[in-house]
């Protein structure tokens, strides 16, 4: 039985719902447990367990190389290539592996045979089998590569069929949850009540009703005010499977690592009533049908073709390792006190920043980029080459014989198309998702919305960030802010792009710590400035004064530290940004810092 712990954003408490069920769930003796980590960008399960030592192994994707003595230059390699991972340049062809998809086209398309292939680690499967209660599993991605979905693929080709495996997800509804939810018999949502904690759900949730996949919701940090999530779970037929009150201890007991299962009797006393819950849902029938997004349509996309060209622009972007270090509390914060400046929203899987600064949608365009396999039922001669040559797995033989395309699954190569005897396959433009322009008493906002579990995320945060330098000529300011994706891979890589100061916002907790530590990597793997704000610096002294000796190591300056405060949670819960409550300890630290970013970078 494989259940996945899922979220449509970071930070809602997933993770720790995960390691807690796997815990309690290895006390019943007729079980085998077993816990994988598959948010491969951000693996932090692990950092919640005394866990021994990690059997590691590579995975490694087959990259071309390109022989010069052989190669002609003839160009068809790059031509064929729907990545732009290959280009010729004064007569040699350049090769750049972490675009490539390792699909294999150039050598297939190559008249002289000159392109062979080296095997390149994109990352790693770490094991524990001995030493804890259940098996503990997770897949890590390495810094600056962006095949997270390979990365997952083959985490879960170690999961055992008879187990009760416990897959915690990666944040958003992308491509990496798409491939998570690919082996679930049963997903888990865990949500918070506040408006975009809704909005993140509404997403998910479409995912795992889109595959038919039994869907459960559990709402936690709840304070007893969550109609708005318990609204959305009766209308959609989605059963609450329980809450997790909002307490500060819970808070505490996280920053230091701890099991909140091994704790806390009640919390534990949850867990054995969710894993009943969750048995029962397994076998269910979701309900059907499938929600339409107000996002999901083109308005006056006319306008951004009007847009006036780039100026010389100061870029800066909101970064973590992870999701719910208080990313977007702060960039929203950070916004409202630049009025007249441009933001964008790089978060494309769950777009969140335009809710806490209100914005007015002025303009929509459908975004496409990329391809996919479409096979013609009337031309298909079932002979299955497509079948062998798709290394994405992408293309299914029917019982009558006829090859046909998973939906989800194909990732553009165009392999299929080139193998076919039979020309049945043609390779049409995907519709990635919808590019927005808004407008705010702030200033103008860029954002995006990414069709489900669709790919390219990567590619739509570029077009958001142009549009964003675009919208800048509108306004009056030389200055960008960008509230980036969660994590470490491909949508966060495309964000850095082109700034010149990324602010890294952590929490001092285990994984806050840890995941800090990825994001200053990746950003210095692109040469790209990083200053941090510590979030709820209170909550645990020890591990904040971690984060300040890891800054001082890496010479990197703390603009500031905001503490715990509850009027953070109040101001969620009712759709505002700091600067509209009353004042408040998190408010006045965020003014400092803003002080304290004009006063280091004039900005």
């Amino acid at each position: 039985m494989n259940i996945v712990i899922a979220s449509g954003k970071g930070g809602t408490g997933k993770t720790t719902v995960a390691v807690s069920l796997a815990r309690i769930w290895a006390n019943d003796p007729e079980s085998v447990v077993h816990l994988a980590d598959c948010d491969v960008e951000a693996p932090n399960a692990r950092l919640f367990l005394n866990a021994g030592r990690a059997a590691s192994r590579p995975v490694r994707l087959p990259k071309p190389v390109i022989d010069a003595a052989e190669c002609t230059a003839c160009g068809k390699c790059a031509a064929a290539c729907n990545y732009n991972a290959l280009t010729v340049i004064a007569g040699r062809v350049l090769c750049f592996p972490e675009l490539c998809h390792s699909c294999e086209v150039c050598s297939y398309v190559c008249p002289v045979q000159a392109v062979t292939y080296t095997p390149v680690e994109i990352g790693k499967i770490h094991r524990v089998e001995k030493g804890l209660p259940f098996t503990l599993s997770w897949g890590e991605l390495a810094v600056g590569q962006v095949q997270a979905p390979d990365i997952i693929r083959e985490l879960r080709s170690g999961l055992d069929p008879a187990a009760v495996n416990i897959l915690d997800a990666a944040p958003g509804c992308g491509c990496a949850v798409r491939e998570t939810f690919a082996a679930a018999d049963a997903v888990v949502l865990v949500t918070e009540p506040t408006p975009f904690g809704l909005n993140d759900l509404r997403l998910a949730a479409e995912l795992s009703l889109q595959l038919r996949l039994p869907t459960g919701i559990v709402i936690n940090r709840s304070e007893g005010r969550d109609e708005i999530i318990e609204d959305f779970a009766r209308d959609r037929g989605i059963p609450l499977l329980g809450k997790i009150p909002f307490e500060r201890k819970y808070a505490e007991s996280y920053s230091a690592g701890a099991i909140l299962a091994v704790q806390y009797p009640e919390i534990a006393a949850f867990m054995r009533d969710l894993k009943k819950k969750i048995r029962i849902l397994v076998s269910t029938v979701p309900s059907g049908g499938t929600a339409v997004f107000e996002s999901c349509r083109e308005t006056a996309p006319e306008l951004f073709s009007a847009l006036p060209p780039p100026p010389d622009l100061i870029q800066t972007v909101v970064i973590s390792g992870k999701g719910g270090t208080g990313k977007t509390t702060l960039s929203a914060a950070l916004a409202a006190l630049r009025p007249g400046s441009t933001f964008f929203d790089a978060d494309v899987d769950a777009s969140n920043l335009p809710i806490l600064l209100h914005g007015t949608r002025i303009a929509s365009r459908k975004f496409t980029a990329g391809l996919k396999a479409f096979i013609s039922s009337d031309r298909c001669t079932g002979c299955g080459e497509c079948v062998a040559a798709c290394r994405f797995k992408a293309i299914r033989q029917r019982e009558d014989g006829g090859c046909e395309a998973v939906a989800g699954s194909c990732e553009g190569c165009g392999l299929c198309r080139l193998v076919c005897p039979a020309d049945a396959v043609e390779m049409r433009p995907a519709d990635t998702g919808y590019l927005h322009w808004s407008e705010s008493e702030y200033g103008q906002l860029a954002h995006a919305f990414l069709n489900i579990g669709e790919e390219n995320s990567g590619k739509l945060v570029t077009a958001v960030r142009n549009c964003a330098a675009a919208l800048a000529g509108v306004g009056t300011g030389r200055h960008i802010l960008g509230d980036g994706a969660p994590g470490a891979g491909c949508p966060v890589i495309a964000a850095l792009t082109g700034c010149q100061l990324a602010i890294a916002v952590t929490e001092p907790t285990v994984s806050g710590i840890h995941d800090l530590k990825r994001v200053i990597k990746l950003a210095a793997h692109f040469g790209i400035a990083t200053s941090v704000i510590i979030n709820k610096a209170d909550i645990n002294p020890q591990q904040t004064e971690a984060v300040r000796e890891l800054c001082r190591t890496e010479q990197i300056s703390v603009l500031g530290e905001v503490p715990f405060d509850e009027a953070v949670g109040q101001a969620l819960q009712e759709g505002k940004h700091l600067l509209e409550v009353p004042p408040c300890p998190a408010r006045t630290a965020i003014e400092k810092i803003s002080k304290q970013l004009k006063f280091e970078f004039n900005i």
